[in-house]
């Protein structure tokens, strides 16, 4: 609100952008009369005016044009100037390109390191060592079922891409990483056939990003292999402990057993010596004779 000397007026500005007028109310007394607002001129503020593809007139109340005023997702295109101004919209197949890479990468390591931990290793003498998950079954079930998940056709035989190999990822022939083969082959299906790629991914029946999501959520959820795996292997760990406890009870318990044993035997011992002492002295000191040729002593024990 300002004060205009020079033509003795107050004006109301509405600092929102847009065709949004302003809204007045006296509340009590007569504010609006007295100051001649009631009674003013609405000067129209002017919205940002555009089409798309030759469509329809579409506002906007500031000089940007959003996803909200638009309907396309992501749009952010700023007005600097009256006037008209067309502007393309393109698929940035470059940083879609690094996306489905950064996927397949992923991938990879997920089960480079399943392979670490299942492998064996042999030193130069034939000492073979196993991982810290060699033979566990469950372990290399999830390495083959997110091999055969990658392997799968969620595109369908009428689709143009049925398959990561499609946009020139392949296996390496080694192992169940996947390799890129022809990063053209990707370029060429972004640019030609973008549709068939999302729905290689978000089909959301067949789609990769479906059929992953579903199977990774399953086993890392509260009720999947790695939690029913590790409440086994704690429980198992705890089984142990137990034992180990009790053990040592059993073994303290022997020893203080062995050691009382011992000391008894000690005890007897020593008192048999002194009884064997005694016996010595006693029949060691005394003599007996008779009328005979020959005469007898006794001796100790």
């Amino acid at each position: 609100a300002t004060y205009d000397s020079v033509n003795n007026r107050f004006l109301l500005t509405n600092k929102t952008a847009g065709d949004v007028g302003i809204s007045m109310q006296d509340v009590t007394g007569n504010f609006l009369a007295a100051t001649g607002l009631s009674g003013g001129t609405l000067q129209r503020g002017s919205n940002l005016q555009y089409n798309i593809n030759g469509g329809g007139t579409l506002t906007s109340q500031s000089n940007t044009i959003t996803s909200d005023t638009s309907g396309i997702t992501g749009l952010s295109v700023t007005a600097l100037s009256t006037g008209q101004t067309t502007v393309s919209v393109g698929s940035d197949t470059s940083t879609i390109a690094t996306a489905i890479t950064s996927f397949v990468n992923d991938y990879n390591a997920v089960q480079n390191y399943i392979s670490s931990q299942v492998a064996t290793t042999t030193d130069s003498s034939g000492n073979v060592t196993a991982g810290t998950l060699t033979g566990n079954m469950d372990i290399e079930g999830i390495a083959t079922q997110l091999r055969q998940l990658m392997d799968a056709l969620p595109g369908g035989t009428s689709s143009a891409i049925q398959s990561l190999g499609d946009l020139g990822f392949a296996s390496n022939g080694n192992d169940n990483t996947l390799a890129t083969s022809n990063t053209t082959t990707l370029t060429a299906a972004l640019t030609n056939n973008l549709s068939a790629v999302q729905a290689l991914f978000t089909d959301p029946t067949n789609g990769l990003a479906t059929t992953l999501g579903k199977y990774i959520t399953g086993v890392t959820g509260t009720s999947g292999i790695l939690a029913t795996t590790e409440t086994d292997l704690t429980n198992e760990s705890n089984d142990i402990t137990q034992n180990i406890a009790t053990l040592e009870t059993k073994v303290t318990a022997d020893q203080a057993r062995m050691t009382q044993e011992f000391v008894d035997m000690e005890t007897a011992v020593s008192s048999i010596n002194q009884q064997k002492q005694y016996l010595n002295d006693y029949f060691g000191s005394g003599s007996t004779s008779s009328s005979g040729t020959g005469s007898t002593q006794a001796s100790g024990l």
